[in-house]
């Protein structure tokens, strides 16, 4: 449980000071920041701002002047000289509203920053020698093979051989690689599957020079492959791939980070940096209530030439807010019976 609520803070901390920092260089006045939802159990103040730590670690918010509705009805005294969140243009409320996923998403870069770093070496995506009886070496592959494409999916580091063969149905693979200076396209490679039938690599890679350019060229790749493995995902339940039986809520997560947790740091660590991209990624959703909805009302109002009225745009947010809490609590549901019936 601690695990969790550390998880949770450090994702919720990075997502609202993305958007705090961001109004402060706006100019906006921030009235509130608050970590956490509900009752607030500890809070303080300073040059105008309300600084608040709820009860329940599962969401924050950053609190502008000018923004519509409170979702406490809180009422804190306004500082003399302030400035309101809808005084500033177009360009800079889009700045504040996006900021929070940016912030996760350099989150999630720094921290892989860092495991990279703890590797002490990294493979590069040249073929170094291959298993004893090697299939993908019978069906095309040769050492010394610079891997550039597999299945027309571009390899940029060794982990993205790994997802391309995952998504590549089992089936003889496209593989396009650097032989001898030239570019060659090899039609059919086979490689043998693992026990759960997906394909799996049967040759080994040459390591990477290991110096900063080479770690942080990893550590943004790595990020980039699990932004795409997302996209992947999100367009899945979309289309009918996944149910809300393959979502997780609030209990579901905790229980998984529970879980990592004792595998380690560097487990923990690695879930972090998944969680903070898929926060990121989720939240520029062009879904009422999240940050994604509020930049489609900000690019509505720039081609309308004027704002949306006010209880519009409060009435979207609204009814977007009620059904993303609807969606919380089916989850969150499904999340216990599948705790209950294990």
């Amino acid at each position: 449980m601690l695990a969790a609520i550390l998880v949770f803070g450090i994702l919720i901390f990075s997502h609202e000071l993305g958007h705090y920092l961001a109004a402060r260089w706006a100019g906006v006045t921030v009235l509130e920041f608050s970590i956490g939802m509900g009752p607030a159990i500890y809070r303080w103040k300073k040059e105008g701002t309300d600084y608040s730590l709820r009860l329940l670690p599962i969401g924050g918010y950053v609190r502008m002047e000018g923004e519509e509705g409170d979702p406490f009805g809180d009422s804190s005294p306004r500082p003399v000289i302030t400035r309101s969140f809808r005084e500033v243009s177009v360009g800079k409320r889009a700045v504040i509203v996006s900021a929070g996923a940016a912030m996760n998403l350099l989150l999630a870069f720094l921290i892989m920053i860092g495991l990279v770093t703890s590797f002490r070496a990294v493979g590069s995506t040249t073929v170094a020698r291959f298993e004893e009886n090697s299939l993908s070496a019978q069906t095309g592959l040769e050492a010394g093979d610079q891997i550039l494409e597999i299945n027309g999916r571009r390899i940029r580091i060794t982990i993205d051989t790994v997802y391309a063969l995952y998504h590549s149905g089992g089936v003889p693979c496209e593989v396009t690689v650097l032989r001898n200076g030239e570019r060659q396209v090899l039609r059919k490679v086979s490689f043998p599957l693992d026990e759960s039938g997906v394909p799996r690599l049967d040759f080994y890679f040459q390591r990477a020079p290991f110096h900063p350019g080479t770690i942080l060229h990893e550590a943004l790749f790595r990020c980039i492959t699990l932004t795409r493995e997302i996209y992947s995902s999100l367009g899945e339940i979309f289309t009918g791939g996944l149910s809300i039986r393959d979502l997780s809520g609030p209990v579901g997560t905790t229980k998984v980070i529970s879980e990592v947790s004792r595998q380690g740091l560097a487990s923990l660590a690695n879930f972090v940096v998944f969680m903070s991209i898929n926060l990121g990624i989720i939240n520029l959703l062009p879904i009422p209530s999240l940050d994604g909805g509020r930049l489609f009302l900000l690019l509505i109002e720039k081609l309308r030439g004027r704002p949306l009225p006010a209880e519009v745009e409060g009435g979207v947010n609204l009814i977007g807010f009620a059904l993303l809490m609807l969606l919380v609590m089916l989850v969150t549901w499904q999340d216990i019976k599948t705790l209950l019936t294990r």
